[in-house]
Parts: C-alpha cells; sequence; structure tokens
C-alpha cells in the first residue's frame, strides 16, 4: 500500500498570513500617554486621548475599555461627536479582542451612524473595515467578504492619506480571507494592491506584513523561489522595525518550508524559535500561536510521536476556543482524528473528524473538507462499514476533482482499491485501478522533475535564514519517531486526550512537552523554550545531576550514589547539602512558578533516592535512538530494518553528552551507543550499494569516518566500492587518507588486512 498521506501533509500544516493586529511599542503608548496627561481639558484634552487609546487598546484591552468610556461621557457632555464616534471604536476594539463580536459591531456601528451625521467620510470608512474585521475574526468569512468589499468601493472614493491607509489594511484583510478560502489568485491581487498604496505614506509595518502575505500565497501554489524572495524582504524590515512578531510568524513559515520538503528535524527547530517569542507572559494570544501549535502538533504527527503531537493539537484547540475562532479549530480536529486512527480507535476518531467535517462546510474549506472526508472513509473501513465508506470517498474525489488535486485523487482512489476484494465489482475496482495508476505515474512524474528543483531551494532557504542577523537557529535535532516508541506512549495518549475530550472549558492547560537532546550540545527544551545557562544560574551541578538522573529516567538514584559519582571529594564533608540545594535549582528549572515547600511533578524524593520522572509528554533523543535500533534488530526482515537505521543515525548528532567526555560515568553508555550509530551507518551504507546508490553509500561512510577516522569496516566498504580501474583515483585518495589517520591516531601504518586492499587497488 502507498502511505499518501505523508505526501500530502501540507493540508495539515498551515501557513500564517499576517493580519492588520500588531504589536506596539512600549515608548510610544507612554509617550501618547504623557501628551494626553499634559492636555488642557476639553476637546484637545480627549482628542489625545483617543489617540493614546487607539495604541493602548492593542497591549491594554482593559485599561483602555475604561478609559475609553469615560471619554465617551465626557464628548457627549460637550457635544464633542468626534470624540463620541472614535470612544465607540476604542470600546469596539476592546469588544473585539474579548472575542465579543455582537458588541464590537454595535459599537463599530454607533460610530459609523456618527461620522455620517457630521460628514467625517474618512471615519465612516474606518468603521466599515472594522466592521468587516469583526466578521472576519468571527470566521463568517462571507459576510466579511462582502463587507470588505463595500468598505474598499467606499474608500476608493478618497484621496486623503488616512483613507488609503484604511484601503490598504481592508485589501490586506480581504487578501488574507481569499488565501483561506484558496483563492490565492484574488488574494494576490489585494496584496499587491495594498503595495502599492503603501508606498504612498510609507508605513514599514504593514509593507512587511504584506510581503510576508504575499510569500504565504506563493508556498500555497507551489512556487516556493518566489515565496523565499518575498520571505527575504519580509525579514530585513521586520528586523529594521524590531518587529518580533512577525519575525516569529516568518520563521513559522519557514518552517512550513521545510515541512513541505518533508525535512521535519529542520521545520521542528524553526517552530520552536518561534514558540519562543510567544514564551514571554505578556504576550496577547492570537491565531499565530495557534497556527505554530497545530503546526508542531502536525510535525510530531509525521514523525510518529503521537502523544507529544496529542499535546500541542489539544494547546491549539484549548487557544482557538479561547479566541473563538473557527478556522483555527479545524486543524487540531483533524489532526487529534488522525491520531486516534494510527491507534486504531475509530470511533474516537470519527468524533473529532465530524467537528471538524461540520467546520469545513461551514467555513467554505473545500480542500480540509476533502481530507477530512478520507479520513472518515477509513473509520468506516476499520468498522468494516463499507457502504458509508464508500459514499463518503466518492464524495472526497468529487471535491478533489473540483480542486483539482491529483494528489487528493490518489489517496482516495488508494482507500477504494484496498478495500475487501469482494466489496466492489470487479469491473469497478479495475477501473479504479486504472485511475489509480494513470495518476500516480503523474505525480512521480512532477515529484521527480521536481527533486533538483527542491535540492535547490533548501540552499535558497539557508539563505533566507541568514537574513536574520540577530538569530542563531538550533541544529536539527529530530527526525522521525519509530512504531515502537509509539506503543510504550499508547497508555499516556490515552490519559491526556481523555481529559481533552471530556473538557469544553477555553482555559484547558496542556501538559508540559519537554524534550532533551543529549547527542552533539546538550538542550533541554520546555514549551517551546530552551533553557539556557543563566537558567540553570551558572550551577554546573545542577546540571550534572539532571543529566545523570536523565540517564537512568524513571529509576531511583541513592543520594548516595550521586555523591559518590559526581563530587571528587565525596568522603572528605557533609555533601547533602549541596545536593539538596542542587535539586532545588532542578526544580524550579522544570517548574518556574512551583510554591516553595510544595512537591515538584516531576522530581521525586523517597527513602532518601531521587526519580527524574518528566511526565506525559517528553522526548529524550538517546531513548529513542535506541528504541529504533532494538527494532532494527528485532525484525527479520531487511526492508523493515533499514528504516529504523536511518532514522536512528537521523536522531545521532553527535556523541552522547559530548561536553560531558571525560566524566567516568558517561563513557559507557556514550562508547555502546557511538558503536551501534557505527554499525547502522555500515549496514546502511552496504544496503546503499546493493541498490546501485554509490554516493549515498560514501556519505553514510563518510559520517562514520568523521567519529573514528580509523574505523577499519569503513575502510574495507570503501576500497571494496573503489576497487575498479575507472575508480583508483578515488581509491587512492582514501587510502592516503587512511594511511594519514592510523599515523595520526596511533602513530603506525594501517592494519595488514587494509594495507593488502590498498596494494591490491594501486596494483589492479
Amino acid at each position: 500500500m502507498l502511505h499518501l498521506k505523508r505526501k500530502y501533509k501540507r493540508a495539515c500544516n498551515e501557513l500564517n498570513v499576517i493580519s492588520n493586529g500588531y504589536a506596539i511599542m512600549s515608548n510610544v503608548i507612554d509617550e501618547l500617554e504623557q501628551q494626553y496627561r499634559a492636555s488642557k481639558e476639553g476637546i484637545e484634552k480627549l482628542s489625545a486621548g483617543i489617540s493614546w487609546l487607539m495604541t493602548l487598546v492593542k497591549t491594554d484591552d482593559g485599561r483602555a475599555l475604561k478609559i475609553a468610556k469615560e471619554i465617551l461621557q465626557s464628548s457627549r457632555s460637550i457635544g464633542y461627536k468626534q470624540g463620541e464616534a472614535n470612544a465607540h471604536l476604542v470600546i469596539g476594539r476592546t469588544f473585539d479582542l474579548q472575542s465579543d463580536f455582537a458588541s464590537s459591531r454595535r459599537e463599530f456601528e454607533l460610530a459609523r451612524d456618527i461620522f455620517e451625521q457630521i460628514n467625517d467620510l474618512e471615519g465612516v470608512g474606518t468603521a466599515m473595515y472594522l466592521i468587516a474585521e469583526s466578521y472576519d475574526h468571527e470566521s463568517n468569512y462571507d459576510t466579511a467578504t462582502a463587507m470588505y468589499g463595500n468598505a474598499v468601493k467606499f474608500l476608493e472614493r478618497f484621496e486623503t492619506p488616512n483613507s488609503k491607509h484604511t484601503l490598504c489594511l481592508t485589501l490586506n484583510g480581504l487578501g488574507i480571507i481569499y488565501c483561506r478560502l484558496a483563492d490565492y489568485t484574488d488574494g494576490l491581487a489585494c496584496f499587491y494592491r495594498a503595495l502599492e498604496l503603501e508606498k504612498e505614506y510609507n508605513d514599514s509595518r504593514i509593507r512587511t506584513q504584506l510581503y510576508a502575505n504575499i510569500s504565504t500565497a506563493f508556498m500555497h501554489v507551489g512556487d516556493v523561489s518566489v515565496a523565499l524572495e518575498n520571505y527575504n524582504k519580509a525579514l530585513e524590515l521586520a528586523d529594521d522595525i524590531q518587529d518580533e512578531r512577525t519575525i516569529a510568524i516568518i520563521r513559522t513559515n519557514i518552517g512550513s518550508i521545510y515541512f513541505h520538503f518533508r525535512d521535519y528535524p529542520s521545520a521542528m527547530a524553526h517552530y520552536l524559535q518561534a514558540l519562543q517569542y510567544y514564551s514571554v507572559p505578556s504576550r496577547k494570544l492570537d491565531e499565530g500561536l495557534i497556527a505554530l501549535n497545530s503546526n508542531l502538533g502536525s510535525v510530531f504527527d509525521a514523525l510518529g510521536n503521537y502523544s507529544v503531537s496529542l499535546g500541542y493539537y489539544s494547546k491549539a484547540l484549548a487557544h482557538a476556543r479561547q479566541l473563538k475562532s473557527k478556522w483555527s479549530r479545524m486543524l487540531p480536529y483533524y489532526g487529534i482524528g488522525c491520531i486516534y486512527l494510527n491507534l486504531h480507535e475509530p470511533q474516537k476518531a470519527e468524533e473529532y473528524l465530524l467537528q471538524g467535517l461540520a467546520l469545513n462546510r461551514e467555513l467554505d474549506a473545500r480542500r480540509e473538507e476533502a481530507d477530512t472526508l478520507i479520513m472518515l472513509a477509513q473509520c468506516r473501513i476499520d468498522t468494516k462499514m463499507y457502504d458509508e465508506a464508500i459514499e463518503l470517498l466518492h464524495q472526497s474525489l468529487a471535491l478533489a476533482h473540483l480542486l483539482e488535486s491529483n494528489v487528493t485523487t490518489a489517496v482516495a482512489l488508494e482507500k477504494l482499491i484496498n478495500l475487501p476484494i469482494e466489496i466492489l465489482p470487479k469491473s469497478t475496482l479495475a477501473q479504479y485501478k486504472r485511475q489509480f495508476h494513470h495518476i500516480m505515474r503523474s505525480i512521480l512524474a512532477n515529484q521527480r522533475e521536481n527533486s533538483v528543483k527542491q535540492d535547490l531551494l533548501k540552499l535558497e532557504v539557508q539563505y533566507s535564514l541568514r537574513q536574520m542577523q540577530s538569530i542563531k537557529l538550533p541544529k536539527a535535532e529530530f527526525d522521525d519517531i519509530s512504531s515502537t516508541f509509539l506503543k510504550s506512549n499508547q497508555q499516556r495518549v490515552d490519559s491526556i486526550s481523555q481529559n481533552l475530550a471530556h473538557s469544553e472549558q477555553s482555559n484547558i492547560k496542556a501538559p508540559d512537552t519537554i524534550s532533551v537532546f543529549t547527542f552533539g550540545s546538550f538542550r533541554l527544551v520546555i514549551n517551546g523554550r530552551e533553557i539556557d545557562r543563566n537558567d540553570w544560574k551558572n550551577r554546573k551541578k545542577a546540571r550534572d545531576i539532571f543529566k545523570y538522573l536523565l540517564v537512568h529516567h524513571r529509576k531511583a538514584v541513592p543520594f548516595d550514589t550521586l555523591i559518590d559519582v559526581l563530587w571528587e571529594d565525596a568522603g572528605a564533608r557533609d555533601l547533602l547539602p549541596s545536593l539538596w540545594n542542587a535539586a532545588s535549582v532542578i526544580r524550579k528549572i522544570l517548574q518556574p512558578d512551583l510554591p516553595a515547600q510544595t512537591h515538584s511533578q516531576y522530581l521525586h524524593v523517597q527513602d532518601n533516592c531521587y526519580t527524574l520522572d518528566l511526565g506525559e509528554i517528553v522526548f529524550l533523543d538517546f531513548v529513542e535512538f535506541q528504541s529504533l535500533i532494538a527494532s532494527a534488530y528485532a525484525t527479520d526482515d531487511f526492508n523493515r530494518k533499514i528504516p529504523f537505521l536511518e532514522k536512528a543515525i537521523a536522531l545521532y548528532q553527535g556523541d552522547f553528552l559530548k561536553e560531558d567526555r571525560l566524566a567516568e560515568w558517561t563513557s559507557f553508555e556514550r562508547e555502546k551507543m557511538q558503536e551501534q550509530y557505527l554499525n547502522a551507518l555500515m549496514i546502511v551504507a552496504t544496503d546503499c550499494l546493493e541498490r546501485k546508490q554509490r554516493s549515498k553509500a560514501t556519505e553514510y561512510i563518510r559520517m562514520s569516518l568523521e567519529v573514528d577516522r580509523v574505523y577499519e569496516q569503513a575502510y574495507e566498504i570503501l576500497f571494496t566500492m573503489n576497487s575498479s580501474p575507472h575508480d583508483r583515483q578515488e581509491a587512492q585518495k582514501w587510502a592516503k587518507f587512511c594511511t594519514d589517520s592510523y599515523r595520526k591516531e596511533y602513530d603506525s601504518e594501517p592494519p595488514e588486512r587494509l594495507k593488502k586492499m590498498m596494494f591490491s587497488l594501486q596494483t589492479d
């Protein structure tokens, strides 16, 4: 069976468009407040107050609402209609931010009516734009599109700078809706038109947003090169104006480009970087964070780590409910449904997929609807309700034809031809097979045609990253997760998902997601935030204790063992207080808000022992590495063995706890895993040679020699594969490298076996 679900995962990885709301610098707000406080009573003060509140509402809506009501009353008392209308706009914005959309539109409509009374046409246009944006935020896209269109027609009549600015915002909002509805041509037309208008009043923030949105549209239509070009422009602008929110969103989108290439480790690295922006408590929840958590869920889903995936999806769903965003709920519903399908629980899967399908149809999201119908059909197949499954697949095929999506068509046809043989008439089955093979030939031909382009585009992605001058991006640390690891996590998945399924509260708090990376540089990441040396308060001993407990994860380690292993002068003095202090640092690292005298969720104390248990959603790279190696050696099917080994190789980013190579307690694990890594490289390299993939085999051998320059088995394979006369130059190069390495490492010549092989290469 072809596993096409992973090939069309683009539908499950969200690219962010950037809406018109953005963060305001605190110094600007402070300056406007000072002007308000210093103004004379009356119209001057009320006007200054409105200017201040228009910025304050974006950072402190509660305070803005209170002061706006005061200004509304003061404006009414002196008959200042302009102030009264603008106060209604501010009040409406606060309701909109609180997701009370009906109340927000009521305030905007009151403002529009007052602007009409005083013939303030710029104000009327602003109110019309805000009414449309409110429908947009409510995910009522049909009405929002119509209202945006009306606002555009109205604002086009005026040539004032303020009207053009509002028109620019309106076109951006309309373009975003078109992109959400997969009408990227009209979306791009809106963005480009807004970009032309922006040149007349030079607003760097909106220009940054427009370039980023243009990039997103081009990504959706598959023109990655143009997308990257515009991301570069957006990044340069965002960096100049220090717009951290936009940088975070663009990081997310670059991660989605890597996801597009199915380069999940790189995608993960960028998503975690973007997540750091939202880790600051004062920053408001927005759809960017929802999309980011959904994308993290998609990556872990693609990697097969369903427990971590479910954790991120649950956060996305909780935040989407909090914002009352129908659009943002679609992907988590779909993702959670797919997880349950993979866990062979079709009834639970169907519960979430049906909720997603209702939103797909309400929001006219046809591509998402087609994907959801396929997954619902799989639920019916798993429960042997074949007639219903066939009907759902026919619906999906109809949508795929409408969308002109070969991949979606192929996935639906694959489901049909893999039904039990007695379900479909032979003639119908033969027809489906012909259609499937025809479409697959087209898809595979297109993939071959684009493979070289994708390699080049990856280089362009690297170039785009260099534009972020102030950002230091981490190395890729992740790759696919094995089915063995999935099974070990299934019990934890059940407990998490049960809480999610029964909770309808908007403030669901998902469990912490903890990832620890031990290959190469040691890294601890909690909820997307990397713990640095400042967090450890330069307490190396606390880090060492954490690492030792990590190696013995979920096992009790006596106090005496920790002291004996980690302190050189263990017998010379009472070191228990030092151990307790270090443990206290670890508790605070893992749970910064943990009250004093409260038991840690992760570091347990019992019978003079510490036990580290990092909870339900945890990724430990060395545990996963060993699980993959064990899975490879547990199967007799060589075709299944190789994928396990390839995934293990991808996880190995350097020696285990490399920075602690002088610590005796790390030596055994390091040497064991290094040997496992080298053996895996040799098996995969040999397999590549059998498949006539010489360059790939050479790369695996080169990787082994980076770890051990005198690894005899690697040289044996190299000399064997370069034994023909036309490979003599390559063989001589490796022979020289081998000889130099042995002389440098051991001050001796290579072993006799290798010397004989090298001699035969020179004489053949």
